[in-house]
């Protein structure tokens, strides 16, 4: 996905398109990062909104497999 792997994702907000959702799931995916909860997807925030025990500090440093639960229980 990184065609520079000097150039980390977190360098992609000034292109247009890009935003905070794109740049954490492509961490969460394309560098395989254990530890990136979404809070910013609609799916993860509808199923967390009901469930205050989920947040980034408790799902530390699992937060992309929480990210997972979430889609998946939806």
């Amino acid at each position: 996905m990184v065609d520079n792997q000097a150039e980390h994702p977190t360098k992609w907000i000034d292109l247009k398109g890009i935003g905070p959702w794109t740049i954490q799931y492509a961490l969460l995916r394309g560098l395989s990062e254990p530890n990136h909860l979404l809070v910013g997807d609609l799916v993860v925030k509808k199923f967390i909104e009901h469930r205050p025990a989920i947040n980034i500090e408790s799902v530390s440093p699992w937060g992309s497999y929480a990210t997972f639960h979430c889609w998946n229980q939806s």
